[in-house]
């Protein structure tokens, strides 16, 4: 997951600070069932209406630092390449 690998690097106090902290997160969110997880896969899945209603209940300043932690993820874990336009 890429969480276990790259949210290490990203330090917020909302957020867990090492492998085991985002297991034992993810393990209450599965027990709770407010997640799945496919292991195999190894994705995660959150239903359409816990997403609605975790949404509906961060403040703006939460939902753009999520918003940031799920930016630099993304960008931690997707392989870099140069961009080219047209005919340079």
């Amino acid at each position: 997951y890429v969480l276990e690998v790259e949210g290490s690097a990203f330090s917020r106090d909302a957020y867990p600070q090492d492998i085991m902290g985002y297991q034992e997160a993810r393990t209450e969110l599965l027990k709770s069932s407010l997640i799945t997880r496919d292991r195999a896969a190894k994705k995660l899945f959150i239903h359409r209406l816990i997403q609605d209603a975790a949404r509906a209940s961060m403040s703006d300043e939460r939902f753009n630092d999520a918003f940031g932690f799920t930016l630099y993820l993304l960008s931690s874990a997707w392989p870099y390449k140069e961009f080219r336009c047209g005919n340079e």
